[in-house]
């Protein structure tokens, strides 16, 4: 169709045209009729061609493009599916459902389409007829997130293509949100075959939630968690929680009547520098489904509330302008920068803000304090005096050093065969 836009409004004006002709005269001249018809179609022309430029016709084409329907299989390959009932395993019985019942071919036989295959666990991944076919899935997964697979298999072949989702499990789901907000708000309909009979089972885990990486000096961080109780009659489960494999705090979870799931938290002070490990672990019972989920870990780093950088030039150097840019926008860096102007004359900039000039400076305080040293063409002299300092802050890993190129070469500045060699 041809939609006019503004058209509409100026072809209303068309009735000005008759006006206009009328109120056109030709000079006073000798003219044929043929040529005054002539130059009056023209000019009518130019009028028309200038209202369809101004109302900016086009032309929209609509149609449907039709899109394939899509089915989706998915299969439960977690440890739960290892257990066996009545001498066979659930993951067995999902074979013998695929196999001996051909229920992929009866699907493509009805309706045509050759379904997409999952598993799934705590992660989706796709699978290829020729792993259904040699039927190699083994049910290793630690968890079950029954809403993560659904989103991800919606969201990857599209909601609105997706004819439907056969999911073939045992329901035990133990990790992520609950499926049953999800599941209510998918558009395309969703057909469970459960195996196995879920009161046969009963797990205990525990998990934690984005645990934090760093922590700085003479603070708190604080670690949030959760445990999760299938098929076990209890109210509390304790958590206890290891520093370095020692000790270090418990905790009581209390598990709401008629839930699985329970919520703590915990403040962790760092009061020492350093790196640590802390485990978090809930009891280990006997003929559980799985103990590997029983225990999480995390790595916590200890620093200093500001990262202190020191910085020793030669002479004025452009090429430390981008590093200084970089200390200025990180508001945890403390940059100190000792820049040589003429032999023993030094200025100093103690976060950006110029000291006044110091003769023969000592390097050491800022050094015994310094997470990084940034050297720029400092001759080996103006160090001899704090090179154990430095060897040994390097050595222990308090000290990191980076060392900018110098026009000289350091083997000129008295380098070599130093003890900073």
């Amino acid at each position: 169709e041809i939609s006019w836009g503004w058209a509409s409004l100026v072809l209303i004006l068309l009735p000005i045209l008759p006006l206009f002709i009328a109120f056109y005269r030709l000079e006073n001249k000798p003219v044929p009729k043929s040529l005054k018809n002539l130059l009056l179609a023209l000019r009518l022309l130019f009028v028309v061609g200038i209202i369809l430029l101004i109302s900016g016709p086009r032309l929209v084409v609509q149609g449907v493009v039709p899109q394939k329907s899509r089915l989706a299989v998915l299969i439960d390959t977690s440890r739960s599916m290892s257990i066996s009932e009545a001498g066979k395993t659930r993951i067995e019985e999902v074979r013998q459902v695929l196999f001996n019942g051909q229920m992929l071919e009866k699907l493509e036989q009805k309706t045509g389409i050759s379904p997409s295959l999952f598993s799934f666990a705590d992660q989706v991944a796709p699978l290829s007829r020729d792993d259904i076919s040699s039927f190699s899935l083994t049910p290793e997964g630690n968890f079950t997130n029954l809403t993560r697979a659904v989103s991800e298999v919606t969201g990857n072949l599209g909601a609105s293509n997706l004819l439907g989702t056969i999911i073939l499990t045992d329901g035990a789901h133990n990790q992520g949100d609950s499926p049953g907000d999800l599941l209510r708000n998918i558009r395309s309909p969703l057909f469970f075959l459960g195996v196995g009979h879920s009161g046969l089972t009963k797990d205990l885990r525990v998990s934690l939630e984005r645990p934090p990486a760093m922590g700085f000096l003479n603070s708190m961080v604080r670690v949030r968690g959760e445990v999760g109780s299938h098929k076990i009659a209890t109210e509390t489960v304790t958590v206890e929680i290891n520093k370095n494999g020692v000790h270090f705090d418990s905790l009581k979870v209390p598990i709401p009547k008629g839930g699985h799931r329970g919520a703590f938290s915990l403040n962790i002070p760092c009061d020492v520098e350093g790196a640590f490990t802390y485990t978090a672990s809930v009891p280990k019972l006997k003929d559980e489904l799985s103990i590997e989920n029983n225990e999480t870990s995390f790595l916590l780093k200890v620093v200093k509330d500001r990262l202190k950088i020191v910085v020793l030039s030669g002479s004025p150097e452009w090429d430390l302008t981008f590093l200084k840019g970089v200390v200025k926008s990180d508001p945890n860096a403390n940059l100190s920068h000792w820049i040589k102007v003429i032999e023993n004359r030094w200025l100093r900039s103690e976060n950006f803000s110029l000291k006044p000039p110091v003769e023969n400076p000592d390097f050491k305080p800022d050094l015994l304090e310094a997470d990084v040293l940034v050297l720029s063409g400092v001759a080996e002299r103006f160090l001899s005096s704090c090179g154990e300092i430095i060897q040994k802050r390097v050595e222990s890993g308090k000290l990191g050093v980076l060392i900018f190129p110098c026009k000289e070469g350091y083997s000129k500045l008295g380098f070599i065969k130093s003890s900073l060699e």
